[in-house]
């Protein structure tokens, strides 16, 4: 059991680099995308690393709430201090949760904490 959270806390961690890597590498165009571009390709990339990596981990609630703040930091979203996301983001690559002192609901907005 051991042996199988250390490959699946590695496996992940790998993801993650590999991810940041690919935007650094690839970054994602706004606007249309024209067929057979590096653009296509970009977004392409990002979906399948999102809907086969990421969601699960994400939208399963598997984690607990405070440590999906690490996942989304680790997707490259910037979030304020005090920040904490559920789940609340629809796209790690739509970076810029919140300022200070917001918090999300488990399937909701994110909302701000005064």
């Amino acid at each position: 059991m051991t042996c199988l959270l250390v490959f699946a806390v590695l496996f992940y961690l790998w993801a993650f680099v590999i991810y940041r890597l690919s935007h650094h590498f690839l970054p994602l165009a706004e606007g249309d995308l024209p067929e057979g571009s590096r653009e296509e390709f970009a977004y392409q990339v990002d979906t399948l690393f999102r809907l086969v990596l990421f969601y699960p981990l994400i939208r399963t609630h598997f984690i607990p709430t405070p440590l999906m703040r690490l996942v989304y930091l680790a997707l490259g979203a910037r979030m304020g201090d005090n920040t904490y996301s559920g789940g609340a983001i629809p796209r790690p690559g739509a970076h810029g949760a919140g300022g200070e002192h917001h918090r999300g609901p488990r399937r909701g907005a994110v909302l701000a904490c005064d």
